[in-house]
């Protein structure tokens, strides 16, 4: 793996390579008028940087962007899969021929998740959300709670990643949060053993995964 000096190294040298090919009498606009040598400059800064950017690329060096970028992506299709998982679990309490104990087990599930709707509802409307708003309504934003997040004050968050914490602001103008870790899975999975000693079964034993 590449380090930030052998980065910096490489940016340096493409830098040199790109700018002796594209402007040999160097960076510096000549024989322009002051009125359209900064416009000329900034033109040709941006031409060097776009190609420097490539064969950055190209070398293995990725955009910073993508490298922080993964995280969150990661942690939204965790929350995505949680909630599909409490709309099943929602459904299932809501058949007749269901145990009525499998209702208990949907609630318990909602209390130790109390954030997840309203996280996966801000991730599933993130156009509103940037706004500040809820179905065209301003959101009246609520003190942050520091023990979720780092900030303070009443302030919008898109997305949020605070250790394992990732949160978002929600509907109701709290920030709410979900951990994104093993601990979370074991109230899944113990939710799912619940379920399924819920029901009376028939027939042969059977081991899974297949």
């Amino acid at each position: 793996m590449e380090s930030q000096a052998d980065e910096f190294e490489a940016r340096v040298r493409i830098s040199r390579e790109v700018e002796s090919k594209l402007f040999p009498d160097g960076m510096m606009a000549k024989g322009i008028s002051n009125e359209g040598f900064i416009a000329e400059c900034d033109k040709r800064k941006l031409l060097v940087d776009a190609k420097v950017r490539r064969q950055m690329w190209e070398r293995g060096f990725l955009p910073p962007s993508f490298l922080r970028m993964p995280p969150f992506i990661f942690a939204k299709a965790f929350i995505h899969a949680l909630d599909l998982f409490d709309k099943f679990l929602g459904d299932i309490a809501k058949d007749p021929g269901a145990p009525t104990t499998v209702n208990d087990i949907h609630e318990n599930f909602g209390v130790s998740l109390p954030d997840l709707r309203g996280i996966r509802n801000s991730i599933q409307h993130a156009e509103d959300r940037s706004k500040g708003e809820h179905y065209g309504r301003k959101i009246d934003l609520k003190e942050v709670d520091k023990s979720k997040i780092g900030i303070e004050g009443a302030v919008l968050v898109n997305k949020g990643l605070k250790g394992n914490k990732f949160g978002t602001t929600m509907s109701d103008g709290h920030y709410g949060a979900i951990d994104v870790s093993v601990q979370t899975i074991d109230v899944l999975r113990n939710t799912l053993l619940e379920v399924y000693s819920a029901f009376e079964w028939k027939g042969g034993e059977m081991l899974y995964p297949i």
